[in-house]
């Protein structure tokens, strides 16, 4: 089942400013920054929640999660999208759920792969009867190449950490988390990698996130993200107001594999690697 939602966003590694907007370090300047960041990662996880499920490996009497992943149309068929490494841990038989519907699903049929270091994996039989009341990504909701238009700019992931997921009483309590960040200073446009920031000492935290969830809420092991998919916000491409923005211009521009833990890096795959996929 799947618990509470807990909202974070990370202490973002520089201001992100639009272009021609001189950068100062007055309070009332970082305090409207972080308001706008915490409605768009609000905003962003309302938008983005009923596309994402949690992927559990069941064995003996034991549950337990191993990745994320996002329900998207593939040849107009409702189909579930992750890591490649993901779905190999599973030997291909994953649990996954369905929004709306506390029921657990199981697949354990062919999926069409793409080895490391692209890393991805989407199923290629039907899932369950259900799925087609499950809400999916639509192919005008993906960007087709991994471009920013500026370096600052806003990205988010919603996804499923080992460390927040529990089992017990024959239930896996998997407790999502919409994260939003942005590349590494060093990040380069057309590279294979997409590098994200991982988050130094105590995060913000958004204005929906309940004190009880902030409390409880852990976040320094990523794994269990692998398979989330990254959303360009497109907020600095539009203004960077509230009153021009909405999660209907965000598009989907890459896929989370992997953490560098050295570097505090998460790493994604660009949506560009993936066209192996007619519907990416």
């Amino acid at each position: 089942m799947l618990g509470v939602d807990l909202i974070q966003f990370f202490d973002l590694g520089y201001l992100c400013l639009p272009r021609g907007k001189k950068m100062t370090k007055a309070n009332s300047e970082i305090e409207e920054w972080n308001a706008k960041c915490s409605s768009v990662v609000d905003q962003m996880n309302r938008y983005v929640r009923d596309y994402v499920t949690p992927l559990s490996l069941e064995k003996d009497d034991n549950v337990r999660l191993i990745g994320t992943g996002s329900f998207i149309k593939m040849n107009t068929v409702p189909s579930i999208i992750t890591c490649h490494h993901v779905v190999l841990e599973a030997d291909g038989n994953l649990d996954y759920l369905m929004a709306g519907n506390n029921g657990i699903y199981k697949y354990c049929w062919r999926w069409s792969c793409i080895a490391d270091p692209v890393d991805v994996a989407c199923t290629k039989d039907t899932l369950a009867p259900l799925v087609v009341e499950q809400k999916t990504i639509r192919p005008d909701q993906i960007a087709t190449n991994h471009e920013l238009s500026q370096p600052e700019e806003l990205l988010y992931f919603y996804g499923f950490s080992g460390e927040n997921s529990n089992y017990g009483f024959g239930h896996l309590v998997s407790n999502p988390t919409g994260y939003l960040t942005q590349q590494s200073k060093e990040a380069v446009q057309g590279d294979d990698t997409i590098q994200l920031l991982m988050p130094a000492g105590e995060p913000h935290w958004s204005a929906e996130t309940s004190e009880e969830a902030a409390k409880t809420m852990r976040f320094g092991d990523p794994r269990g993200f692998s398979g989330s998919l990254v959303w360009n916000t497109r907020f600095l491409e539009t203004g960077a107001r509230l009153d021009s923005w909405s999660p209907k211009s965000a598009r989907v521009t890459g896929i989370l594999k992997r953490f560098d833990e050295r570097q505090r890096l998460l790493l994604a795959t660009p949506i560009e690697k993936l066209s192996h996929f007619k519907a990416l």
